[in-house]
């Protein structure tokens, strides 16, 4: 059922007004495309020629390299300023919240309890082999600091301990 040139549906369609006008926009967007195309590999070609001109200074070449990669990088059909730097405005939140919540866990209170109970249990390493210990422990470390509101992150902190055996693990006989 394969016809020469196409489903019969298609070419059917195209002979329609409305076909018309779609072919004439895709045409008329891929000329436009084509161009927009043939603009960015001329810039591109331009910049990796200055930056291999003997006289660029490491750092600005490093710049140039960067500038051809988002050129090479951006967005498909866009060529406005967003579509090329894009990525690296994408880049750059994500590692802002990243840093940002990374400074808030370090100055958070409960981080630095952590850290104390953390330090706690390593120098009793050897008391958690005695069946009991540990719930002791954390009962304690609770008591010790209210602000902790259950024994979750306080269990998570001795299982990364026992892991790296920094505490001994409970010696069943």
């Amino acid at each position: 059922m394969n016809e020469p040139g196409g489903s019969s549906v298609i070419r059917d369609y195209f002979a329609t007004q409305k076909g018309q006008e779609l072919k004439k926009w895709i045409d008329d967007n891929l000329k436009a495309n084509a161009q927009n195309e043939n603009a960015m590999r001329i810039l591109k070609e331009a910049i990796q020629a200055a930056a291999n001109d003997p006289l660029m200074t490491p750092e600005v070449k490093e710049l140039a390299d960067m500038i051809v990669f988002l050129i090479e990088d951006r967005e498909p059909f866009k060529y406005d300023f967003d579509a090329v730097l894009k990525p690296v405005i994408k880049i750059a939140k994500a590692e802002g919240r990243d840093i940002g919540g990374k400074t808030r866990a370090e100055n958070d209170k409960r981080t630095a309890y952590l850290n104390e109970i953390e330090e706690e249990a390593i120098s009793r390493a050897t008391e958690f082999r005695r069946h009991g210990y540990q719930a002791e422990f954390v009962r304690e470390m609770l008591n010790k600091y209210p602000n902790l509101k259950d024994e979750k992150a306080i269990l998570k902190r001795l299982g990364k301990l026992k892991k790296s055996n920094s505490i001994e693990k409970l010696n069943i006989k």
